[in-house]
């Protein structure tokens, strides 16, 4: 469960789904908290333990009540984030993945104080961290590229996590001739953090939109400051 706002400090709200869902209980059940870099972080913990489990199928869920650690008056913020939940159902594969992941330690561009501190709000540089996510994108997506042996006109299919339009469409740019192949549903929902990437993929699915594509590039940022980019590709 990837997520920075669950209901308690402790249990992790993953135990408590796998109680509402009757799930057994020889299961490995943990929250991870990686901000907006949440869902494509846990990504990378289900393939590693894909790798060291005997299980088949992993549910990676991320999922934010952003509303409760926003101050309404302050409009930087407030009018740019919502709340949301997305969750996936992970199968092992014998299709390619290459995943690489970034952090760097940053409390002043994207925080929130923790348990005991008040106010206990999210604040941000937003300019500061628009040009930390223009060039690290970026950066995840041309590494990604690099490393798969690929270029831009393989793919066919890229879901940022859905942070801020402009954020994606000056990202556009840098793939010249490749601008349609990026997913943008943030004027629907704002963005939702760890939930945007799963919220994106299930309106992919639905629009028929998925089954089209062999390769597909998941790529986002958030606080730490991190970032990841994930290339899946069909066998």
């Amino acid at each position: 469960m990837a997520t920075t706002t669950a209901d308690y400090a402790f249990p992790s709200t993953a135990c408590i789904i796998q109680k509402e869902c009757c799930l057994s209980e020889d299961i490995f059940a943990l929250d991870l908290n990686a901000a907006c870099s949440g869902f494509l972080m846990g990504m990378a913990v289900a393939r590693g333990l894909f790798s060291n489990m005997d299980k088949k199928y992993i549910l990676l869920i991320g999922a934010e009540k952003l509303s409760g650690i926003l101050n309404p008056a302050d409009r930087s913020t407030c009018v740019l984030f919502g709340d949301g939940a997305g969750a996936v159902l992970l199968e092992k594969s014998l299709g390619r993945t290459i995943q690489k992941t970034w952090a760097r330690g940053d409390l002043k561009a994207l925080c929130c104080p923790g348990t005991g501190k008040y106010p206990a709000f999210l604040t941000m540089r937003g300019n500061e961290v628009f040009r930390f996510a223009v060039t690290v994108l970026t950066q995840a997506i041309t590494e990604i590229l690099d490393e798969a042996k690929l270029s831009m006109e393989d793919i066919d299919l890229v879901i940022c996590h859905q942070a801020n339009e402009r954020i994606i469409r000056y990202v556009q740019k840098r793939f010249p001739g490749n601008e349609n192949k990026f997913f943008l549903n943030i004027s629907e929902y704002g963005n939702t953090s760890a939930a945007s990437i799963p919220i994106a993929l299930s309106e992919c699915e639905d629009k028929g939109i998925l089954r089209k594509c062999r390769r597909i590039i998941l790529v986002g940022f958030g606080a730490g400051l991190s970032w990841s980019g994930l290339l899946m590709e069909e066998q």
